[in-house]
């Protein structure tokens, strides 16, 4: 859709960035979305497949340790003399 209007509105005489600009999109997504639709014949939103092919560190709850100083330099609670 946004596709038909950004065309309707370069063949009207607009410049392309300001067409993509009315329409809150940029550019270069616009030329994604054409490549798309010529080579493969349909849009997708791909956002999803993305996030799921990227390696998430944090996808999986990491265990929490309470133990944050290495143990030599433990404090000790006995008082040195």
């Amino acid at each position: 859709m946004a596709i038909n209007f950004s065309e309707e509105a370069i063949a009207a005489g607009a410049r392309r960035c300001k067409a993509c600009a009315v329409l809150a999109i940029d550019v270069r997504m616009l030329q994604r979305w054409k490549k798309e639709l010529q080579e493969e014949n349909k849009l997708e939103d791909q956002r999803k497949v993305a996030a799921a092919e990227r390696d998430t560190p944090f996808a999986t709850p990491q265990p929490i340790s309470n133990n944050f100083l290495p143990a030599e330099a433990s404090i000790s609670t006995k008082r040195g003399r």
